[in-house]
């Protein structure tokens, strides 16, 4: 598909979303501003780990191009942005989507626990009104114990999730696929179930959730 195709599709679908948006307002006893309803559309952001060979800014510019509304940066080692350079590099990497007229929409980070480092991340994100944060994997550890597994990981979640909210930020867990908790929308349910959805958001990736059958999702059912 061009370049001008792919951002014309997208304008598309976010025109389509605020005319939904509108015509539901209309059948309420209150119909909603032009600002409210665009205030109301769906985000559109693309995950940055496929393009980190670009520097920040460019990968604004040309998401900006493609009719995008902001990133979802990779704040992990290896990623965009190293994990102990947050508090310095975060900033800078927020002017840089502003200017481009764009959002850091969510991070895809590597938090797993309530640490100094998760602390530097999650603090400058609220600072900054970055309000998502996906968390790192938690590790599947052999079969026979799941239940076990998943109270262990809803524990340290929940920990983090204290932390998170402190600073107006909401930690997403990634339904994944291979040995992660969780792997799948049954594990990622019962993981999630006792939590209130401003406590803890589910990143749920179709991509994943149709390649796991034959890989780990099986072991886990």
């Amino acid at each position: 598909m061009a370049e001008s195709d792919r951002r014309d599709f997208i304008l598309d679908v976010s025109r389509g979303g605020i005319a939904l948006a509108a015509a539901s307002s209309c059948r309420g006893a209150k119909a909603e501003t032009a600002a409210e309803v665009e205030e109301s559309h769906p985000t559109f952001c693309t995950f940055t780990e496929s393009f980190q060979d670009w520097s920040i800014p460019t990968v604004c510019r040309r998401f900006k191009e493609l009719g995008l509304d902001g990133l979802d940066l990779t704040l992990r080692p290896g990623g965009h942005i190293e994990p102990k350079y947050a508090r310095q590099q975060l900033p800078v990497a927020a002017e840089a989507a502003a200017e481009a007229g764009l959002k850091i929409a969510m991070l895809t980070t590597a938090i797993l626990e309530p640490d100094k480092q998760a602390d530097a991340i999650l603090s400058t994100a609220g600072r900054l009104g970055i309000q998502r944060v996906k968390l790192g994997y938690y590790r599947y550890k052999g079969f026979g114990n799941l239940q076990e597994q998943i109270d262990r990981v809803r524990h340290q979640i929940e920990s983090v999730a204290k932390l998170a909210k402190k600073f107006d930020v909401l930690p997403c867990v990634h339904v994944h696929s291979g040995k992660i908790i969780p792997s799948g929308g049954p594990v990622a349910y019962l993981l999630l179930k006792d939590f209130a959805p401003d406590e803890v958001g589910a990143y749920v990736d179709p991509m994943h959730m149709t390649l796991e059958g034959g890989i780990e999702g099986w072991r886990q059912g």
